[in-house]
């Protein structure tokens, strides 16, 4: 099923000497695609997939397949099909327009510059008591700031077009091309409810009658920038001669952030290459498979993405996402009982990477999967057998052993000592102790991460990163103890919980960038999210992927493109104020001498005392994120004054 894009091939189906393996591979794939295609409820896959697990027979998975490979033979490629963008959907309830007068002078075309705090619903005139042409802010070199326009009208509009100017200063000196760059913004399915989110790069859109549609502005600020005041235009031009023109103003302060890869915040959103190649319908691993990836992974490193995602071997976290993650190591037992471990696979990602400016810590999961099973080759059979073992058992360690010794050799070759790590997802602490200790016995060069839901009693993993959910308030002192010591990286996570903040379609856009200020207000070196590309089957048009389990948006941040989206923008936003807050705490130190500097840094710090995961249950992110921002620009002037 290769061909079909699901990594099957149905060529040694019906190979008689590979018997063991057919069984297993067969019976597995079918109860996985016809959960994909929507034949089955998710309790029930589960079950089959076990019931097809024992069975001796692969044709019964066979059978089964035959009953959808027709549907997946059409999906081929999903991009020749897909986008179908904004579904018939209900519009979420927009909070802010209670009691808000409806301005709308006009029947055509009309627009003003928003809050990018705000969602603007499709399917309605947008309430607002005046209208804005005009949009100023403040940015530092090498920062990255957004605004937002809203259009509507109570007519159809077609032809919609945007243009715009660079940002210039009165010296006529431009801050480059895309220095104002602005984007249609699509509306996508998030718990059943149409939400704004995927920054489109379709040049013209209709505007249906009585309806609104957000546009994203971009100002970027090359880090070599000159400070002073730059001014651009955004005009929106439409059929029939209509056009909206909005002026920014944006002024850039003498401070500058470094480049993204030479931040301090550990960002580590998990990739996922084999959706990219299922969504564009080409051969994984195939020139054309890295070649696809490029812009992807290239994106994710200019929001400072520290760590690239491998996998050892099939499903380390079972069946979980749309697109499984397959091994990048081949594992062959042979008759005498020796193991030959193929690397190059994993040797030619991490180049790759490399090239596109992922090229810190190398994330290999992992030694606990969730099921506790290991594939593995029979060297003298070509079969797939599996051993299962946990971390306490004599088993695990003779498996794993061989394993760690040639990796320990390898990464010595490749000169990655400190880089590579192996990752560890939510499993006890008993066994990611069992696990350390077999790593630091047979592969010490190695280091160790690991995502938990309870904060560990021991302090041995290399790379933490607790539960949000179920770690806060993590002890001060743990935190204060990791941070002191040289190499430890000390994160924190949200997936599917909690609900609030998150970083879903349907969450209050601040929450994003409110995930670099908790970072920031409790001392943690980053944040990890256990998805970064992990589409369903078509992420344009629905962004809920297991109903029962996972929240709407939770297995990716971006779209197929690769198109970023709002919530991703404002998570990398918020990762530019931890550095911004990091570099205002340095300078701070060393002016600390004068009274107006220590008033407003008294003032940041109680802006940021405020931001927890109880205070935000009542107050809004948005309110949170802006008193910080205020006491950051505070601070900024004070320390600009001679």
């Amino acid at each position: 099923m290769k061909e079909l894009g699901v990594g099957f091939d149905w060529n040694y189906c019906f190979d008689t000497n590979r018997r063991n393996e057919i069984d297993f591979r067969c019976n597995e794939y079918a109860a996985r695609e016809l959960y994909r295609n929507g034949y089955l409820k998710n309790t029930s896959t589960l079950f089959l997939l076990h019931f097809l697990r024992k069975a001796r027979y692969g044709i019964i998975g066979m059978l089964l397949m035959l009953t959808v490979v027709y549907v997946q033979a059409a999906q081929k490629p999903y991009s020749s099909r897909y986008p179908i963008y904004e579904p018939p959907g209900l519009d979420f309830k927009v909070e802010s327009e209670q009691g808000q007068a409806m301005l709308i002078l006009e029947t055509k075309l009309q627009g003003s510059v928003g809050s990018i705090d705000e969602r603007f619903a499709k399917g309605r005139l947008p309430g607002l008591k005046s209208l804005k042409k005009r949009w100023s802010g403040v940015a530092w070199r090498g920062e990255r700031v957004y605004a937002q326009l809203i259009l509507f009208s109570k007519e159809d509009v077609s032809q919609v077009r945007l243009k715009s100017t660079p940002l210039v200063n009165c010296d006529n000196v431009s801050l480059g091309d895309g220095s104002l760059r602005p984007q249609f913004v699509r509306y996508v399915l998030s718990e059943g409810v149409l939400y704004p989110d995927i920054l489109d790069s379709v040049k013209e859109l209709d505007l249906p009658a009585n309806t609104s549609r957000p546009v994203w502005v971009t100002l970027e600020v090359p880090c070599d920038s000159e400070a002073g005041l730059y001014s651009g235009k955004v005009s929106v031009s439409a059929a029939g001669g209509i056009q909206l023109d909005f002026e920014f103003n944006l002024e850039v302060l003498p401070f500058a952030l470094p480049e993204p890869k030479d931040w301090g915040f550990y960002l580590d959103l998990w990739q996922n290459p084999f959706a990219i190649a299922r969504w564009h319908g080409v051969k994984l691993w195939s020139d054309e498979h890295f070649r696809l990836m490029e812009p992807y992974w290239r994106m994710l490193a200019e929001a400072g993405q520290k760590c690239l995602t491998v996998s050892l071997f099939n499903y380390p976290w079972g069946a979980q996402v749309y697109d499984g993650f397959e091994e990048m190591i081949t594992w062959t037992h042979n008759s005498d009982d020796t193991w030959q471990y193929d690397f190059s696979l994993l040797d030619k990602y991490v180049a790759f990477a490399e090239s596109v400016g992922l090229d810190d810590q190398i994330n290999c999961y992992s030694m606990i999967p969730w099921t506790n099973r290991f594939p593995y080759v029979d060297g003298e059979t070509g079969d797939l057998k599996e051993l299962k073992a946990k971390p306490s058992e004599p088993a695990y360690e003779a498996h794993w052993k061989p394993f760690l010794q040639a990796l320990e050799r390898h990464v010595k070759e490749k000169n990655w000592q400190g880089r590579f790590t192996i990752a560890i997802d939510e499993r006890s602490e008993k066994d990611v102790l069992a696990a350390h200790t077999l790593l630091k016995k047979y592969a010490p060069s190695a280091r160790i991460a690991s995502a938990t839901n309870r904060p560990p009693k021991e302090i041995v993993v290399d790379d933490w990163s607790p539960a949000l959910r179920t770690s806060h308030p993590v002890d001060p002192k743990i935190v204060r103890k990791r941070n002191e010591t040289p190499g430890l990286v000390t994160t924190f996570y949200v997936c599917w919980k909690p609900d609030r903040p998150n970083t879903f379609p349907h969450s209050p856009p601040a929450e994003s960038a409110w995930m670099g200020l908790y970072a920031a207000a409790h001392n943690r070196t980053g944040f990890l999210r256990w998805a970064y590309n992990s589409w369903n089957e078509n992420p344009f048009y629905e962004t809920k992927y297991w109903a029962k389990k996972w929240a709407a948006g939770d297995c990716f941040m971006i779209y197929p493109g690769p198109r970023s989206s709002i919530r991703f923008e404002r998570l990398r936003e918020g990762i530019q104020d931890y550095e911004k807050i990091r570099i205002l705490r340095q300078l701070a130190m060393v002016n600390s001498n004068k009274q107006a500097v220590v008033k407003a840094v008294q003032g940041l710090r109680q802006s940021l005392v405020v931001i927890d995961l109880d205070s935000v249950q009542t107050t809004p992110a948005s309110e949170h994120v802006n008193t910080v921002k205020a006491s950051m620009l505070k601070l900024s002037r004070v320390l600009l004054q001679k």
